[in-house]
């Protein structure tokens, strides 16, 4: 079993980085993630945070874009009410807090299942991530 430079083993350090980032964001991202990237010289891990990375920021723009839908329609009624007339979509702003919900949940999900799988050094394809974690590393491991 391959050991990281902290003296745990490689997987349990993969734990770690999916659950803390999963569970608290950026900031471990940040911490856990780029002494990986500096520090460690295991590839799976590497290529483990840089998958947490892209997964976080890819939930926050899916967050950050279904929030926005919501902004818009009050945006909207507010135009009308300068008008004097009622534009009112309040059945929007619940559907897109319940889809919010559902990403939230599924992010939650898929974090605590890729922190399981890390134990023992495995992952969960997905496909689009992984190919582009393996375009942009590829060129790198052969220098």
């Amino acid at each position: 079993m391959q050991k990281t430079k902290l003296g745990i083993s490689v997987g349990l350090m993969g734990f770690i980085l999916f659950l803390s980032v999963g569970f608290g964001g950026y900031v471990p991202m940040l911490i856990i993630g780029g002494y990986i990237l500096f520090f460690e010289s295991n590839e799976w891990l590497k290529k483990s945070a840089i998958k947490a990375a892209v997964l976080l920021v890819g939930f926050s723009l899916i967050n950050g874009v279904v929030g926005l839908i919501p902004s818009a329609v009050t945006f909207i009624n507010e135009i009308f009410a300068a008008f004097n007339s009622y534009f009112s979509l309040n059945i929007v702003t619940g559907l897109f807090g319940a889809v919010s919900t559902v990403v939230s949940v599924a992010k939650t999900v898929l974090f605590m299942l890729l922190a399981i799988k890390a134990l023992t050094q495995g992952t969960i394809r997905i496909s689009f991530v992984d190919k582009l974690i393996q375009k942009h590393t590829e060129g790198n491991s052969a220098q």
